[in-house]
């Protein structure tokens, strides 16, 4: 099942992390969806591909709200650590006039 995503997920992280727009990489991502369901019904016979697809979309939406939690603890904790987003270049108390 995680193989069967491998390479969509990781063009379309790849994608975004080189800054093409998220809903332009929509498409690669309802792929990879359907390829994982897809992969899903054929290894379980019983399994319809439409009951695949909404198997995998109930499955996403826990999975990307304990991803938003991890994320935002991470957050907290790396702003009460004082840890921050790096100044642009150029900026600082030589460019503050």
């Amino acid at each position: 099942m995680a193989a069967s995503w491998l390479v969509a997920d990781a063009l379309g992280a790849g994608l975004v992390a080189l800054g093409v727009p998220a809903l332009s990489t929509l498409p690669l991502w309802l792929y990879s969806v359907w390829v994982g369901a897809n992969a899903l019904s054929g290894a379980i016979p019983k399994a319809s591909l439409g009951y695949s697809i909404g198997g995998i979309v109930l499955g996403l939406i826990p999975a990307m709200l304990a991803a938003m939690i991890v994320f935002a603890v991470l957050g907290i904790v790396l702003a009460m650590l004082g840890v921050g987003p790096l100044p642009p270049p150029g900026a600082g108390p030589a460019g503050m006039g």
